[in-house]
C-alpha cells in the first residue's frame, strides 16, 4: 500500500476480504459532549441518516437471525467507539427496542463522562456480574431513550480476566433475557486485551 489510509471502502472490503457495514460521516465538534446532543437535536442530519445505515446492516447481517449482542470496539484510543456505540444505542431506541448499553472499558470508563450527573449508585458492571445488585438496581434510566446504561465502576480486579470469567458470561445470558439489544463499548483491541 502507498497509503496508510483507505479512501473507499471497497478498498478496505478487497483488502481484508470483510464486508464494510457502515460508513460515519467525521464530526466537527470540539468538545465530546457536544456528540449526544448534536445527534439529538438533528434527527435527519446526515450523521443520524449513517447510524441508521449502520444499524440496518447489523440487523440484515445474518440471514438466521439478528444480532442481540454487538461489541463495539477500536484499534487505538479516541477513535470514537464510546460515540458510535451512543449513536447505535440511540437508533435502537428509536425503533423502540429495549437497549442496554454496557460500558466494558474498565480502565478508562469514558461512559461515565458522560452520565455522571445521572447515575444513581455508585454501583455497576463488576457489582452486577458478581450478583452483589440486580441489574435493575445499577443502571441509568432515562438518559436515553428505551435505552438503559450499566456503567463500569472503579475496581481492583483484573478487566480481562473479568471479561474471559464465567460471571461475566452469565450476566451476557441474563441480560439476553431482558434486552432486545445489548451494546458493550469495550476497550481498544491494540491496548489492552480486555475486549
Amino acid at each position: 500500500l502507498r497509503h496508510k489510509v483507505f479512501l473507499l471502502s471497497n478498498d478496505l472490503e478487497e483488502f481484508t476480504g470483510l464486508p464494510v457495514m457502515g460508513q460515519i460521516p467525521a464530526l466537527k465538534l470540539r468538545k465530546r459532549d457536544q456528540f449526544l446532543p448534536d445527534l439529538q437535536d438533528n434527527p435527519v442530519s446526515m450523521v443520524n441518516e449513517a447510524y441508521r445505515n449502520l444499524r440496518t446492516s447489523i440487523q440484515m447481517s445474518s440471514i438466521t437471525h439478528e444480532p442481540q449482542v454487538i461489541m463495539m470496539t477500536s484499534t487505538m484510543p479516541n477513535e470514537g467507539k464510546t460515540s458510535h456505540s451512543l449513536a447505535l444505542a440511540l437508533q435502537y431506541g428509536a425503533l423502540k427496542r429495549k437497549t442496554l448499553l454496557v460500558e466494558c472499558d474498565l480502565r478508562r470508563r469514558t461512559l461515565n463522562r458522560y452520565f455522571m450527573e445521572q447515575r444513581a449508585s455508585d454501583r455497576g458492571l463488576v457489582s452486577v456480574a458478581r450478583g452483589d445488585v440486580m441489574i435493575e438496581d445499577a443502571v441509568v434510566k432515562d438518559a436515553l431513550p428505551h435505552c438503559d446504561l450499566l456503567l463500569g465502576e472503579k475496581t481492583s480486579i483484573n478487566a480481562a480476566d473479568f471479561f474471559a470469567s464465567e460471571q461475566f458470561t452469565d450476566f451476557i445470558a441474563v441480560a439476553r433475557t431482558k434486552y432486545d439489544q445489548i451494546i458493550l463499548d469495550t476497550p481498544p483491541v491494540l491496548v489492552v486485551p480486555d475486549a
